[in-house]
């Protein structure tokens, strides 16, 4: 799965100033599809560290952490993809640490 995996010095300085960046065309259609395989996983197989909150208007509120194990589409993430080369040029290549949370709401969650 091919992309572009290149981030400019705007979306660093960006991330370093705000603490997330969009990274649009960084990742193929392929390997966005693969993220949303892994997060409809993780969302029917929850680990033992997930939540699901409900709030006003009837949608909810998932968070989940620590299972880029146990979903596959997660762990070829880690190890296939751009993303670690891509967090190297955000963070810097000196941090080796890896921490993978998913929080997803739904549109009309108001918590």
């Amino acid at each position: 799965m091919m992309s572009s995996s290149s981030v400019s010095r705007d979306q660093v300085s960006s991330f370093l100033r705000d603490g997330a960046v969009p990274l649009r065309g960084v990742f193929s259609p392929q390997w966005v599809e693969a993220i949303r395989a892994g997060i409809d996983r993780s969302l029917r197989e929850p680990s033992d560290f997930g939540q699901r909150l409900t709030g006003g208007g009837g949608g909810a509120y998932f968070n989940d952490y620590c299972n880029w194990r146990k979903i596959p589409e997660f762990r070829d993430l880690v190890f296939n993809s751009p993303a670690a080369k891509v967090a190297g040029m955000l963070i810097g290549e000196g941090d080796r640490s890896w921490g993978q949370h998913i929080p997803t709401h739904d549109n009309c969650t108001h918590l």
